[in-house]
């Protein structure tokens, strides 16, 4: 009689629990929007109205010269005039898993908070009086800046329902947190200030002003710097509105793709009143989406510092003194004019980027999109530069809808043509990559690239590709293999090596791995 050996049983073993996994998650994922489906859009997009009355009335306690920043994404629905906005994850903030990205450091919220003393994030959360990344992620990153600035020492400071065995776990990890944020950031140049979150909903509402608030701080810190962190969470599950006729839903914001029809939250705000005033807000909603004009406006170009490097997505208005354009739209072939080109602008195609993540091709953006933009900047320079420090022309690169895949090509010219503090090298060779970068540097440049571009989210695929073309592989080591800037390991790569050994089965644990 045949008898499977103890290995074959393990791996079979493993095959179970891993098809069990599977089917339970596809059971959980194909539900979840059935459910949500009960709910009118209406009742989200009354919920969010409710809600942004509260922080309204919270910006004029606090001070009306106060800038109102939202924390991406949620936060953006809840007013029609945010002055900035952040990316405070909550992920970063999950018990035992507390952490300071260097992906998210929100470096240009510091210079506001120079000038301006105070600013107000908006947020919400479906599940919590205060989202994660309100009552730990912000609080850490407050702590994490105030130790690297004014040396270890300073307190973390955390809402008061969080424990004191939580708090001291924190603690434990803001040495490496300090050590992080130190080795990515020059600390000479960034203000020095002592930051302080301050917590607010509507069971805890604001009850002064915010100058109010920073002048009892300074007596008792003994700082001459203080500055305001407002954190305002406009949704609350205890206190909620007398309504009638329709539902409220805490943290509406959230998870828009469910529910939103692909309204946006600006389109939303420029045409509120036709949205609310009708029992058929679906049929308003398609129709003002389907009619462009009614929610188009001109796009923003971001400028990274003094480089004359811009980037935008969309139409935009050229302004005076480009010389070069980077199309890298979708509609890239055809015969549209960006309002203000003149004849004289070097209009250069990029074809093939695309901001939609599906459509990622790896080996095109690592030997393809990449070389290109530095080829085309290189042409740029020698066209515009010449014998001269100053440059007398603008380069633009116009993405598609978002600024996530373009700002991996901004990226390459950057690490190519300019130091870590963005001034411009003088180089012979402007397309050949230095040997001398490492993770560390690409960690600096994106960090500093984020001070000016803080809404651009490179994806992890691309940030690979560059990675890959600015780093030399090591002697067996393949492009896969090689992590992101700002993690060390893959770690579903090594799940998925674990278990090929455990198995042996190369393609069903392939299968399994793109499922995790």
């Amino acid at each position: 009689m045949l008898r499977r050996s103890s290995r074959g049983f393990k791996g079979w073993g493993v095959r179970m629990a891993m098809m069990a996994w599977i089917l339970i998650s596809s059971l959980c994922t194909t539900r979840t929007p059935t459910l949500k489906l009960k709910r009118r859009v209406k009742d989200f997009l009354l919920s969010i109205e409710d809600d942004a009355k509260f922080l309204e009335n919270t910006h004029h306690r606090a001070g009306l010269h106060v800038p109102l920043v939202a924390n991406l994404r949620n936060g953006l629905w809840y007013s029609p005039q945010f002055n900035q906005t952040c990316y405070f994850k909550s992920t970063d903030g999950h018990p035992g898993k507390w952490d300071l990205s260097p992906s998210r450091l929100n470096l240009h919220l510091l210079s506001t908070l120079s000038q301006h003393g105070a600013v107000i994030i908006a947020d919400s959360s479906r599940g919590k009086e205060f989202p994660d990344s309100f009552s730990r992620t912000v609080p850490i990153w407050c702590a994490t800046i105030n130790n690297a600035l004014f040396g270890p020492g300073e307190p973390l400071l955390l809402p008061s329902w969080i424990s004191e065995a939580e708090k001291n776990a924190i603690s434990e990890r803001l040495p490496h947190f300090v050590q992080v944020f130190k080795a990515l950031v020059n600390c000479s140049q960034v203000p020095k200030q002592l930051l302080i979150p301050v917590f607010v909903s509507k069971l805890y509402p604001l009850t002064q002003s915010l100058e109010s608030i920073r002048e009892s701080i300074q007596l008792k810190f003994n700082q001459e710097k203080i500055s305001i962190v407002c954190l305002a969470s406009v949704s609350s599950h205890q206190l909620q509105p007398n309504t009638s006729g329709w539902t409220y839903i805490p943290g509406a914001g959230d998870d828009e793709e469910n529910w939103a029809m692909g309204l946006t939250s600006d389109v939303f705000w420029k045409n509120r009143n036709a949205i609310l005033s009708t029992n058929d807000s679906e049929s308003v909603i398609a129709s003002i989406l389907k009619d462009k004009s009614s929610h188009h406006s001109p796009n923003k170009i971001h400028w990274i510092g003094s480089t004359g490097i811009g980037i935008g997505v969309g139409d935009v208005k050229i302004p005076q003194n480009t010389t070069t354009i980077v199309d890298a739209r979708g509609h890239s072939n055809d015969t549209q004019v960006f309002h203000g080109c003149q004849q004289e602008i070097a209009l250069e195609y990029l074809k093939g980027v695309t901001a939609e993540k599906t459509k990622y091709d790896r080996n095109f953006w690592r030997l393809q999109a990449i070389p290109q933009i530095l080829a085309l900047y290189a042409d740029h320079r020698n066209r515009t530069f010449k014998d001269s420090d100053k440059s007398p022309g603008f380069f633009l690169v116009i993405g598609d809808s978002n600024l996530d895949a373009i700002s991996v090509l901004v990226l390459a010219v950057l690490l190519t043509n300019f130091n870590e503090n963005f001034e411009r090298k003088k180089l012979i060779n402007a397309t050949a990559p230095s040997p001398a970068y490492d993770k560390a540097i690409l960690r600096k440049y994106f960090a500093e690239f984020q001070k000016y571009v803080p809404d651009a989210r490179p994806p992890r695929r691309l940030m690979k590709c560059l990675t890959s073309h600015f780093i030399p592989f090591r002697d067996g080591t393949l492009p896969s293999r090689q992590g992101v800037i700002w993690r060390g390991k893959h770690r579903r790569g090594a799940r998925r090596r674990r278990a090929e050994n455990q198995t042996g089965e190369i393609g069903f644990v392939r299968m399994v791995d793109e499922a995790l």
